[in-house]
């Protein structure tokens, strides 16, 4: 079995989110419907693993925080004064189980060394790489509201569910927000709905609820919907006439 002689060196510091955000080919930061670049906590590292016949060999990984909705996460460092960026799919919990929740570690295809009799190549690599940044790239993706709307546990036909986001009372309860997005969806004869709510408007919590004369159930609020399906169901209750003043 190999023997790890648990030698690391990190070579920078962790990458803090509120580092200036990197363009990639293919979408920019602020595109409304293009893909979103968002920068990720990284360290950069190397590993020692001594052979049984007394070599050893060095790799270069780097580890990353997952970004929830990243399609790719990109490292950009210099090897010897040259910049290099390396981009792989997001983490797949089947190559890493062991990584500590949410952190995750890749190697670097093609940086690694070998040593005769074991020596110790990190410093002369501490020297060589340096880390500049790292960010994921985040997909904006549809998102769906679904569900079923029932009176007396029975389906209910053609009920008008509307989606409503911003929240409509504002923040902390206020007033309402001047611009509002609306998406509606009608129940079919199993009382199901579905609200399809577009990728430049995920970014925003709806106020979930039925449109009905003399039914009532309360609202929901759903958010982070950019790729998700959220079911809502609503049991619809009578709202009892109003008794006119004698």
């Amino acid at each position: 079995m190999l023997r790890s002689r648990a030698i690391r060196a990190v070579l920078a510091v962790a990458l803090m989110a509120g580092l200036a955000l990197v363009p990639t080919a293919g979408g920019a930061t602020g595109d409304a419907d293009g893909p979103r670049i968002k920068p990720v906590t990284a360290l950069l590292q190397f590993d020692v693993v001594e052979h049984p016949n007394g070599a050893c060999n060095a790799g270069a990984y780097w580890e990353y925080f997952e970004v929830n909705g990243a399609t790719s996460y990109s490292i950009q460092f210099l090897d010897s004064g040259r910049e290099v960026t390396y981009t792989q799919p997001p983490f797949d919990t089947g190559m890493d189980a062991t990584a500590p929740r949410g952190r995750h570690r890749a190697g670097l295809t093609g940086y690694s060394a070998s040593a005769g009799g074991c020596g110790d190549p990190i410093p002369g690599w501490r020297a060589r790489f340096q880390l500049v940044r790292a960010w994921a790239t985040v997909e904006l993706r549809d998102g769906t509201i679904v569900g079923r709307v029932t009176f007396n546990s029975k389906p209910l036909k053609g009920i008008v569910v509307s989606a409503v986001g911003p929240n409509p009372h504002g923040p902390g309860g206020g007033p309402p927000y001047p611009r509002q997005s609306v998406f509606q969806g009608v129940t079919r004869a199993d009382g199901r709905y579905r609200i399809h709510i577009p990728k430049n408007k995920t970014n925003q919590g709806y106020t979930v609820g039925p449109l009905e004369s003399g039914y009532w159930a309360p609202t929901q609020y759903v958010n982070k919907l950019a790729g998700r399906m959220v079911t809502v169901d609503f049991a619809l209750a009578r709202i009892p006439p109003r008794v006119a003043d004698t």
